[in-house]
């Protein structure tokens, strides 16, 4: 199996983990039916994933150009995402109805919990060139990303649809709460949770790590 170079991403990748669980299956005394759990959980076994395979880094010249796009990505999240809830929240600075600003404070806040659980480890990841070791951050770090982009996605469809309802009974939305919208927002935060949760429950093997915990 040493001779086998793994590589993340194509068909190459995919044709190495059946190779990988050929030679799996040659090696037992009886024959057995490799899925494609077994596939990949032999493939993270055998094989140590690094950024270059990750990310597609061929030298240190890319690996530190990606991790100055992130460190600029991160900061400018942190900042405008904060600035944006302390101005409509202590400040109340946006002229929009309430419940379109209720769904830009929950966008704010999934965009601060993608920085915080995903594009750090990611950038700790790049600079260390290494997967990390924490089993219990590398799971959080999944589970924040399938998790906050499922509920932004929900959000952008909740304000597109809230305007185009603003636009269409003008006289109605005047009675439409922001605690109501607060109340949407949180159901759909709890909907996008099904996504990270049935990943994790259906197929938890089929994760691959890209960070330094």
């Amino acid at each position: 199996s040493s001779g086998i170079n793994a590589e993340y991403g194509g068909a190459e990748h995919c044709f190495q983990l059946v190779c990988g669980c050929r030679l799996l299956k040659n090696r037992q005394s009886r024959p057995i039916t490799a899925s494609f759990n077994s596939c990949i959980y032999f493939s993270s076994a055998m094989y140590n994933y690094s950024n270059y395979d990750q990310f597609g880094i061929k030298n240190d010249v890319e690996r530190y150009a990606y991790v100055g796009w992130l460190i600029f990505v991160v900061i400018s999240s942190l900042l405008g995402d904060t600035t944006i809830l302390v101005a409509s929240i202590k400040y109340k600075a946006f002229r929009l109805h309430k419940t379109v600003a209720v769904f830009i404070q929950h966008i704010a806040v999934s965009d601060l919990l993608n920085a915080v659980g995903n594009l750090f480890p990611t950038l700790l990841s790049m600079i260390h060139n290494s997967g990390g070791s924490s089993e219990i951050l590398k799971y959080l770090r999944f589970f924040i990303n399938y998790w906050v982009y499922t509920a932004s996605s929900f959000f952008v469809c909740a304000i597109t649809f809230g305007k185009l309802l603003l636009l269409r009974y003008p006289l109605r939305s005047r009675s439409w709460s922001s605690k109501q919208a607060h109340k949407l927002c949180a159901g759909l935060w709890i909907t996008s949770l099904t996504i990270p949760v049935l990943h994790l429950v259906i197929d938890k093997n089929d994760v691959i790590f890209d960070f330094e915990a």
